[in-house]
């Protein structure tokens, strides 16, 4: 199994998850991998490079070359995790693997350099414990907003959960960087409060109309 979420500077995709996988019947090899686009534009064709190792990790048979045709991928759309890579040496244990070259609908390609495929960081929850706090930071900047922001290479991971490049405001929760990095607890807690003390005075003002008409 790869790590997820493998990226490389400047790279189109993101490689969410890898395995290898053997048919015990059979003794068949198989790789399948699952992408993420994180491109503006439609994906319609990617090349990746699978090198292969042993049960001691020595490198076996050259490079597997393979070409996923026939895409519509758009932006946060994931593909792959259905297409078996044939893998012709049965000793294969492990693998490491790279996306090479991207071909999008307007006919231009992406071509891979030097950049190395590291896994990008796991992003955290707040740290907000007080559950009305955290429904206050939901209601200025989204209901699904529930990570701590977070940079890494050229992209930054919004509050909502999506990965951006740097330079551009979130694609799915609208907010900024900037925006979310300078957030105001204070005013924030204020404004909790009071919301909170306006939900208690409604929620009188309601209970005092029951008991009245029930009388």
């Amino acid at each position: 199994t790869l790590q997820q979420n493998l990226y490389a500077v400047g790279s189109p995709v993101v490689i969410a998850a890898g395995t290898l996988l053997k048919d015990n019947q059979t003794g068949r090899i198989v790789a399948q991998l699952k992408f993420r686009s994180i491109s503006n534009n439609i994906i319609k064709a990617v090349k990746v490079k699978l090198d292969l190792f042993d049960t001691a990790g020595n490198p076996i048979t050259e490079p597997v070359m393979y070409d996923y045709l026939d895409l519509s991928a758009s932006r946060d759309a994931e593909f792959g995790q259905k297409t078996p890579i044939p893998v012709s040496d049965n000793k294969a244990r492990s693998y490491k693997v790279a996306v090479t070259e991207v071909v999008f609908g307007d006919k231009s390609v992406w071509t891979a350099n030097d950049e190395p495929w590291e896994a990008l960081s796991k992003p955290s929850l707040l740290p907000i414990d007080d559950s009305e706090l955290l429904k206050q930071y939901q209601m200025n900047f989204g209901c699904n907003c529930k990570y701590n922001v977070m940079e890494e290479k050229d992209l930054w991971h919004c509050t909502c959960g999506t990965w951006n490049h740097t330079g551009e405001v979130c694609h799915v929760c609208r907010n900024s960087l900037s925006a979310l990095q300078n957030v105001d607890m204070e005013e924030l807690t204020a404004a909790k409060e009071e919301r909170v003390a306006a939900e208690e005075k409604q929620k009188a003002i309601e209970k005092k109309k029951a008991a009245t008409k029930k009388k």
